[in-house]
């Protein structure tokens, strides 16, 4: 393989094209497959001999990328832990933007982790927000070595170090104990947020497939539509008592935690249009695109530079489109992007005489003198705010902070790490064969009867409901007696053997 055509594979390698594309696109350029000088194997051997050349080095990269940046952008701020064998334990960062952006939409974070992205399984903990069009801005993001309290209030200590204004009002997660445990330590005064997606998946999981079918929606049109806590308590208990006794301890549980996650005990706090961590969710998809759990740590943080800088491009295309004409103005709409939950529209008014353009609604102030002074009012009243936010700031808001990476000069690489969601471990045929016997009856998780012909797809209870109204109390005790015989000759038999 020549010199070029490495050089060619690794920058296909970075824009994160596919081996098999790689060389139908070495084919085309070579005019034929049996032209290109070099099979798929070979490809991946060159990509994997680049990663071993790279490897104990990787975190001492790392840190001269972020030392480099630094230089680059003064603002840049990060910070690395490592553990007791000098190995990166931990890593947060941020650059200028991202702080910047935290500085002025910092109303509401939403914190999600996220696996496979590196070689060494150190989970993603990127911290996301929305700005005024309704995108998904980034504010920092870190390197995490395990999912335990310490390593959640580790994260948030930088958090509140490098970024300018205070603390958010609301931070959003899913339903994680440690994770409360963790903001509960370092954010105490800060409101904590369930995600209401990851709450109201659970409940096909918790109750069994009737209630399920019959209440999902009483319990939905509860949860949504309620206009105040009274209203929401007295359905809530509505559709309680419609529901079997075996699914109160689970509903009581998520009850009890009603002022985290039901909109009427949330709604007095701004949200910006957010229910959920599902702006992260999105952000992992897309950062996904552009990263893969072969990746090296210094492989990542430039293919996820490449994402973020895609993304930042894609927020500023939003051209105002052309409306309507007349003699003396132009009309414009500027919209937001489609692809994101929040959608709004502004006009825009372009005075051809006076060669300027403006709000609608500061035009239509103009014209009544009440509706003016309150415009005025309130434009005196920023200017004072942005005056004092400038006098007090410096470099945009943010400041200019160093970081703890000199204490650590022999700095080496992490550890594998093996998180909750990695594979499960292997089994033997006689673990799996002791397992099996275990649980040998089989059990319809439809009507919850045990020793049964039939499951949950074919299940007699679920196809006709009105059949458990219509079975007879002889017709039951003689089913359950048929189940009872046949379990004690099961277990008869097992005993004979």
């Amino acid at each position: 393989m020549s010199e070029a055509k490495k050089s060619l594979i690794l920058q296909f390698s970075a824009a994160n094209v596919p081996t098999h594309q790689q060389i139908s696109i070495l084919e085309f350029e070579a005019g034929g497959i049996e032209n290109v000088g070099c099979t798929k194997k070979d490809i991946c051997n060159h990509e994997a001999k680049v990663r071993n050349e790279l490897r104990g080095q990787d975190a001492k990269l790392l840190k001269e990328y972020f030392l480099t940046e630094q230089e680059k952008d003064p603002c840049f701020f990060f910070k690395i832990d490592v553990d007791d064998d000098g190995k990166l334990k931990c890593c947060f960062w941020a650059d200028s933007v991202s702080r910047r952006a935290y500085g002025c939409f910092d109303d509401v974070v939403v914190f999600d982790t996220t696996y496979n992205i590196n070689q060494y399984g150190m989970i993603f903990a990127p911290l996301v927000g929305v700005n005024n069009h309704g995108q998904t801005v980034l504010f920092a993001c870190a390197f995490l070595s395990d999912e335990k309290t310490e390593s959640f209030v580790w994260l948030f200590e930088p958090l509140k170090d490098s970024m300018p204004t205070n603390n958010p009002k609301m931070i959003i997660t899913d339903q994680d104990p440690i994770m409360t445990k963790a903001i509960v330590q370092s954010l105490p005064n800060k409101f904590h947020r369930y995600c209401s997606w990851h709450i109201l998946e659970k409940f096909s999981t918790y109750l069994n497939a009737i209630t399920y079918r019959d209440l999902y929606k009483d319990f939905q049109q509860c949860i949504w539509e309620s206009e105040c806590p009274g209203e929401f308590k007295r359905k809530w208990m509505t559709t309680i008592e419609k529901a079997s006794p075996d699914n109160n301890d689970w509903l009581k549980s998520i009850f009890e935690l009603r002022s985290r996650w039901v909109l009427v005990y949330v709604n007095h706090i701004f949200l910006a249009g957010m229910s959920s961590s599902q702006r992260a969710e999105s952000s992992h998809a897309f950062f996904k695109k552009y990263v893969s759990k072969r990746n090296l740590l210094m492989d990542f943080i430039l293919r996820f530079n490449r994402a973020l800088a895609h993304q930042r491009h894609e927020d500023l295309v939003i051209m105002p489109q052309f409306v309507r004409e007349n003699a003396t103005h132009k009309m414009y709409v500027v919209e937001s992007s489609p692809k994101e939950g929040v959608h709004r529209v502004r006009e825009i008014a372009y005075d051809k005489e006076l060669d300027f353009a403006s709000c609608t609604f500061i035009d239509k102030a103009i014209i009544y003198e009440e509706a003016s002074v309150i415009v005025n009012n309130g434009l005196q009243s920023l200017l004072r705010k942005i005056e004092s936010i400038v006098r007090n700031t410096k470099s945009g808001g943010i400041s200019k902070k160093g970081s703890t990476a000199h204490d650590y000069e022999a700095l080496k690489d992490p550890s594998a790490v093996r998180t909750k969601g990695c594979g499960q471990r292997l089994k033997r045929g006689k673990e799996k064969a002791t397992n099996s016997a275990k649980y040998r009856d089989r059990r319809c998780n439809g009507c919850g009867k045990i020793v049964q012909s039939h499951d949950k797809r074919n299940c007699p209870l679920l196809n006709n409901p009105s059949s458990q109204n219509e079975e007879s109390p002889q017709h039951a005790s003689e089913y359950d007696s048929e189940a009872d015989s046949l379990s004690s000759t099961g277990l008869h038999e097992k005993t004979k053997g």
